[in-house]
């Protein structure tokens, strides 16, 4: 995560463990070079990065593609950004693949990921999964990325609409992750997004998606501050369920703007929430805590007969 954020753009950003969840599986970040030699050559990188493969594979999967891609990007010579960050996602998708090979614990380890650089007056999407990336203008939002799933493809072929899609029952099946195959095949726009004054990106993986329309995401986003909008619509989603890891990161172009440092939340482990929060869990607990009170009470009766 950057440290600091060059003036023209707010940036606010939230990750959440949701209500069922006991980890959160999903990473994210906003990243601008040190220097302003190389931020000028490759301008600024968000990422979200949405993990699979169980709590402590998924985990760490995200977080090695949201390191690895941010490092690669940044440091590729001679290329344009679009080239560089398709490069940075083929080597986190290969570092991600050579670590279930040495390690099969990790078997079935992978992420999607969604990256935007955003350079002068245009943006550039890469993407792999259903993490996705939107566009609004005018309180109108364009979805840039397509999702890489089973029923999208469904979609694309017309065998069922995109109003039946939302509530199929294989819509969170992918065709394409980071970390499961040698061979990756990564989307990228074409050609790149133009931006201007007010214009906002959001990058959020599937624990948004799923409980809320992009119109939705659209009148929030349009209405709030980055920050605002980012836990507005975290907030939303868990109240219709929040069954996933939620996370969500908005930029809003400000050729004025100044703000020192990322606005961003993330709650990457929340156990005893999550804990307290199941039935059962909470009437063991209070079976365990009235044992020890009873044990307390017949240990000082004894004491004192």
């Amino acid at each position: 995560m950057s440290k600091k954020i060059r003036p023209g753009i707010l940036i606010g950003g939230v990750s959440d463990v949701g209500k069922t969840r006991e980890t959160n599986e999903d990473s994210f970040g906003y990243f601008e070079p040190p220097d302003d030699k190389t931020f000028e050559e490759r301008g600024r990188l968000l990422l979200v990065c949405d993990g699979m493969g169980g709590a402590a594979a998924g985990d760490k999967a995200s977080r090695i593609a949201l390191e690895k891609i941010s490092e690669e990007y940044f440091k590729a010579t001679g290329l344009s950004e679009k080239e560089a960050l398709v490069l940075a996602f083929h080597k986190a998708n290969k570092k991600l693949y050579d670590l279930q090979q040495k390690d099969r614990s990790l078997k079935g380890m992978g992420t999607t990921c969604i990256a935007v650089v955003i350079k002068g007056n245009k943006a550039t999407f890469v993407h792999v999964g259903d993490s996705r990336g939107y566009l609004i203008r005018n309180k109108k939002i364009f979805q840039i990325t397509e999702d890489h799933s089973r029923v999208q493809e469904m979609v694309r072929r017309g065998w069922i609409s995109k109003e039946e899609a939302e509530d199929h029952p294989d819509k969170h099946i992918l065709d394409r992750v980071l970390g499961h195959s040698q061979k990756l095949n990564v989307d990228a726009t074409k050609p790149d997004v133009p931006l201007d004054e007010n214009y906002s990106i959001v990058l959020c993986s599937d624990g948004l998606t799923s409980y809320l329309k992009k119109e939705e995401i659209a009148d929030v986003v349009s209405d709030n501050l980055p920050a605002k909008a980012a836990e507005m619509l975290v907030s939303m989603a868990n109240d219709r369920g929040g069954n996933d890891n939620i996370t969500v990161l908005i930029a809003t172009i400000k050729k004025d703007a100044k703000q020192e440092i990322p606005l961003v939340k993330a709650n990457i482990k929340e156990k005893v929430k999550t804990w307290i929060k199941k039935p059962f869990l909470r009437i063991a607990a209070a079976i365990f805590i009235l044992i020890i009170i009873l044990l307390i009470l017949i240990l000082k009766f004894d004491l004192t007969s």
